[in-house]
């Protein structure tokens, strides 16, 4: 993805959308004692990745958590990054408390769509309403 969203291929880049799902495990106290919560654990991970796919920063964040199955710490968030620069829209969001698992990059431009799924191992190119799968990587 990071190749096609680099060199134009999308068109200027308009929005991002990621999200990480994983099951519903209670974290341990030990764990919630180091982890620093949602956000260290798995939000600042959408950040490396941003960095990684547009080569751009961060400029600001907004962020909300909710406590769905956990007391001592929050299960799911929600942020809505804005890139410098003036780049595109980014809206993030993981839970721990889900039964299923997921990692969706959805990155959308000007000449079409880009979609997959790093621990499902697809991609797709989107344009319109037709949907062709992408090359990735073994292992990816």
């Amino acid at each position: 993805l990071r190749a096609e969203i680099r060199d134009g291929a999308l068109g200027r880049l308009q929005i991002v959308h990621m999200t990480s799902r994983g099951p519903n495990e209670a974290p341990s106290r030990d764990y919630i004692a180091h982890c620093g919560g949602i956000y260290r654990d798995k939000a600042i991970h959408f950040f490396d990745l941003l960095r990684y796919l547009t080569g751009r920063e961060v400029d600001r964040v907004w962020c909300q958590t909710s406590r769905v199955h956990t007391t001592r710490t929050e299960d799911n968030f929600l942020a809505t990054l804005e890139m410098a620069g003036g780049g595109p829209l980014v809206a993030v969001n993981g839970s721990r408390s889900t039964a299923g698992r997921s990692g969706l990059i959805d990155a959308a431009g000007e000449h079409g769509q880009l979609v997959g799924d790093h621990l499902h191992g697809f991609a797709y190119a989107v344009a319109a309403r037709t949907r062709t799968p992408t090359w990735l990587p073994p292992g990816a």
